[in-house]
C-alpha cells in the first residue's frame, strides 16, 4: 500500500522545499501537503508520515542564481568599463546601449559581452 511519496515543484509558501509530499492515497480527497523544507517537515512529523526532501530538485533556484551571478558580472564588466575606458569607448558604450530599441536588448547585450 503506498502511504507517501513526493512530486516536484518548489513549495510557494516557504521557498525551500523541491517536493510535496501526498500522504495517505487511499485516503479521503487524496490532498497534496506542503513541505515546510526542513528534514523532517514539520506536516510530516506531525501527521506521523514518511518525509523526503530532495534539495537537488530545486533547479529553479540553480537557475535563478546563474543569471543573478551573470548580471553581476555584466555590472562589474560596465562599472569598469566605464572608470577605465577611453572617452572614445565610452562613447561608443553609451551610443551603442542608445541605439538598442528595448532595455531587454541592453540587458542582454551587456550579459553577453561586449
Amino acid at each position: 500500500s503506498l502511504s507517501t511519496f513526493h512530486l516536484g515543484p518548489l513549495c510557494r509558501r516557504t521557498g525551500l522545499c523541491a517536493s510535496f509530499c501526498l500522504r495517505n492515497l487511499e485516503a479521503t480527497c487524496n490532498i497534496l501537503r506542503k513541505c515546510s523544507g526542513m528534514t523532517p517537515c514539520a506536516r510530516c512529523v506531525a501527521e506521523a508520515c514518511q518525509c523526503k526532501y530532495e534539495p537537488n530538485r530545486d533547479r529553479r533556484r540553480k537557475a535563478h542564481t546563474a543569471e543573478l551571478l551573470s548580471f553581476h558580472a555584466a555590472l562589474c564588466r560596465t562599472a569598469a568599463k566605464l572608470r577605465a575606458g577611453t572617452p572614445e569607448e565610452i562613447t561608443w558604450l553609451i551610443w551603442k546601449i542608445q541605439s538598442l530599441p528595448t532595455d531587454q536588448q541592453v540587458v542582454s547585450y551587456l550579459v553577453n559581452g561586449y
